[in-house]
């Protein structure tokens, strides 16, 4: 489909032409024009959209394909190139914003013409540009997607990059007034901070350096050096959109490369974007492969999933050489330095590929391959580690901790203490106890019954002699085994499921074409055994859903009443693909077509049926809107959890200082909490001056400070805070001369609910803009 056919003088026709673009160039016309709109329609401007866009396209993906093709010569269709290019890209960009704030550059607009350092090479050097601007041989132009995948894949991007546009549209643009997630605003004053050194400092507090996985705020940074547009609106607006639909992308083809079909990308696209598992028991632990109010977690979904197609290459035995090697650092790097998460899972998987290739084959040549990898996330750890995750610091062992952070099964626990390797309510290990950590792990291991039901494949020779398949198993297992043994205050080891879960989808896709392809032909049977196996899959779902008996209040602290309707749940659902499996085993040796085709009709239960009926609840809800052009203010807004609400006037004063003082000014501010004042106690994680307004603050708040003793403890500044506060209720010449001289302070930012502001204040600074309760000064 779309094969250009030339005419008599070699030039192709006006009706091939046509018809390649309405296979392959229309749905994504489509898909970036009703993402746009409704990006501009809910206040992003046009202006920002068109430079966001051409920023992608030139300082991105191009550059970013040149550098993958000039180290790993291309045997690819060019949509892989394109969407492998475009990680690189970022890997490439941030490694050189890294490169020239450290070096001390002044002009960070600079950093715009980068792409001339990789274009320029290419066009000039005749090696070079035979080696990036070849076609491919005749067999990778003969394998280019076809027109049905770019329509599945485009239709799956955008209802994954409307949810992803939608979730922001509660947070306001400056200078706008409302509430915010509390990680937004702070993840907007790493943004800031890395334009101004590296390693970056703490924007909240002066003279501290940054011990945290910032690399998704460099790469957001260097896109609004670059592009232009605005911090804030790159945060809030274009780059989550941008970030899950490339991430998205990355995963269908990493689902072409563990298969080696284009329909695995197609369905591991959808499973991207709207699928969380298999939710049919009464109390579930469903997690979805991207945490939206996380950019560390998108960048790291980009830089696996980027990794993970590169180390399938080489394992498979794709002959990636030297400058293979050296772009898998690069994004395993860019991995590690996003989420603390990446690495350990992905060595864990290498290991496991590097025993299993010596104890299966017993050769050298075939454990080379994952000890590479091994190698890799080996050297790499340790230095991300060191230097790059601070945020760790509590993070500690306890098994099955998760139960305390369950919505439900939490009600359950008895009062009590813990211990060191046990949370409260069941480190006694009981009967009740033993009960309760049942049903928590059938709540977390149920919903993703398919990834367990891809287990079954080892018992073919030809799935344990793929390496491929040991690794994915590595990483899989190993993210699960982590989310049951670690400990975070902020249940951050949820994380490292999710990360699984972001490849789990090419994986689940693999799994799915693995069943149908061994069923038997022809192919439309086949097809018709996996529709069939999704619309099993969705009934028994539902009849689940409608017969599982409901807990009043008193019955959701039994244990009994819980135990029963699991129990019920399952005998449902496992019952109805019982009926499946019974007929596979008792086929018989003899009957291997009928076990094959059961074995397809159960993946598409795992896979596709049952998940797709747990989407029925408005999954495709920001699809319509955005095809509708919908306003936020016109439906209900997404609920904001963990909200912080800005002081009177606090957006239009942020949005001043951001646009009228010096990009390294410093900063004093009277106000650190999000509602109250330190002298009554509060929540310290307000990043007011830090975020909205960009600039380096002396002391604002220190919720996420490594030495914190957490958001509501009191600060682990006393004496700086005591002489910051002075500032504003008791100025002195000799109070403003210090701040001068260790921190170089020259702006004062004033909310009068805060605390008391004299009016001696103006005697050292200058009022300069008033907005609400707040007010900007300029130290003279």
């Amino acid at each position: 489909m779309g094969q250009l056919q030339a005419t008599g003088r070699g030039a192709p026709s006006v009706a091939t032409v046509a018809s390649t673009f309405v296979a392959r160039g229309l749905p994504w016309v489509l898909c970036a024009a009703v993402l746009g709109s409704y990006l501009e329609v809910n206040g992003t401007a046009m202006s920002d959209l068109g430079r966001y866009a051409g920023y992608l396209a030139a300082a991105v993906a191009l550059p970013g394909v040149l550098i993958l093709r000039a180290l790993v010569p291309s045997r690819r269709p060019w949509v892989e190139d394109v969407v492998l290019g475009t990680a690189v890209g970022m890997a490439a960009q941030l490694a050189l914003l890294v490169l020239v704030v450290a070096l001390g550059v002044s002009q960070l607009s600079w950093l715009r013409w980068w792409p001339a350092l990789v274009v320029l090479p290419v066009l000039l050097v005749p090696r070079l540009r035979r080696r990036c601007l070849s076609t491919g041989s005749a067999a990778a132009r003969a394998a280019q997607a076809p027109g049905w995948w770019h329509w599945g894949v485009a239709g799956a991007c955008l209802v994954a990059g409307a949810g992803a546009v939608r979730a922001f549209l509660e947070s306001p643009l400056p200078p706008g007034e409302g509430v915010y997630y509390v990680d937004l605003p702070w993840h907007l004053a790493l943004v800031h901070a890395a334009t101004r050194s590296v390693p970056l400092e703490v924007p909240q507090v002066a003279g501290t350096t940054v011990e945290y996985h910032w690399f998704a705020d460099g790469d957001m940074a260097a896109a609004s050096v670059v592009s232009g547009v605005p911090e804030a609106v790159v945060l809030l607006r274009l780059w989550p959109t941008a970030v899950v639909v490339t991430g998205l992308l990355l995963v269908a083809v990493l689902a072409r490369a563990l298969s080696g079909t284009w329909a695995a990308g197609v369905v591991a696209a959808w499973i991207f974007a709207v699928l969380r598992g298999v939710q049919v028991l009464p109390a579930h632990f469903a997690q979805g492969p991207i945490v939206l109010a996380s950019p560390s977690h998108g960048y790291v979904a980009v830089m696996t999933a980027g990794a993970m197609v590169v180390i399938v290459w080489a394992l498979r035995g794709q002959r990636i050489g030297w400058g293979g090697w050296l772009l898998l650092v690069a994004l395993l790097a860019g991995a590690g330095g996003s989420k603390p998460a990446a690495l350990p899972t992905l060595l864990c998987g290498a290991a496991l590929t590097s025993a299993m290739s010596l104890l299966v084959h017993r050769r050298w040549d075939r454990v080379k391959a994952p000890a590479m990898v091994l190698l890799a996330c080996a050297a790499l750890l340790p230095l991300t580690a060191i230097f790059l995750s601070g945020s760790d610091s509590e993070t500690s062992v306890r098994l099955f901790d998760f139960i305390r952070w369950h919505p439900t099964l939490r009600d359950v626990l008895s009062a009590g203490s813990g211990s060191s390797l046990l949370p409260a309510g069941v480190a006694d290990l009981g009967v009740r106890s033993l009960q309760i950590l049942g049903l928590g792990l059938l709540a977390v291991a149920f919903p993703h019954v398919g990834l367990h039901f891809g287990a079954a494949g080892f018992a073919l020779r030809s799935v344990r002699a793929d390496p491929v398949a040991w690794f994915v198993a590595g990483t899989i297992a190993a993210s699960f085994a982590a989310f049951l043994i670690v400990s975070h205050p902020a249940f951050s080891q949820v994380y490292f499921v999710r990360l699984a879960l972001v490849h789990g989808a090419a994986v689940l896709a693999w799994i799915l074409v693995g069943a149908a392809r061994r069923a038997p032909a022809p192919q439309a049977r086949r097809v018709g055994l996996v529709a069939a196996g999704a619309l099993v899959g969705a009934a028994l779902a539902w009849l689940t859903a409608r017969l599982a008996p409901t807990l009043d209040l008193a019955e959701r602290s039994s244990v009994v009443a819980w135990r029963s309707a699991f129990l019920w749940s399952m005998m449902v659902f496992v019952g109805g693909l019982g009926l499946i499996a019974g007929a596979l085993l008792l086929a018989g040796r003899r009957q291997r077509q009928l076990q094959r085709s059961a074995a397809a009709v159960l993946a598409g239960a795992l896979v596709l049926g049952a998940p797709a009926y747990a989407v029925r609840d408005g999954a495709l809800d920001a699809a319509g809107d955005a095809l509708r052009g919908t306003r936020v203010d016109a439906v209900e807004k997404p609920r904001v959890s963990n909200e912080i609400p800005l002081p009177a006037g606090g957006g239009a004063a942020m949005h001043w200082l951001d646009l009228n003082t010096p990009r390294d000014a410093v900063v004093a501010t009277n106000r650190h909490c999000s509602r109250g004042t330190v002298a009554k106690g509060c929540v310290s994680n307000l990043y007011l001056v830090s975020g909205l307004g960009g600039r380096q603050a002396v002391l604002e708040s220190w919720a996420y400070v490594s030495v914190s003793g957490g958001p509501s403890g009191p600060s682990p500044y006393p004496e700086r805070l005591a002489a910051n506060d002075a500032l504003f209720t008791d100025p002195t010449p000799e109070g403003f001369e210090r701040m001068k001289q260790e921190h170089g302070l020259g702006w004062l930012v004033a909310d009068a609910t805060a605390t008391p502001v004299s009016p001696r204040i103006t005697e050292f600074a200058t009022p300069r803009f008033s907005a609400g309760t707040i007010t900007v000064y300029e130290v003279r």
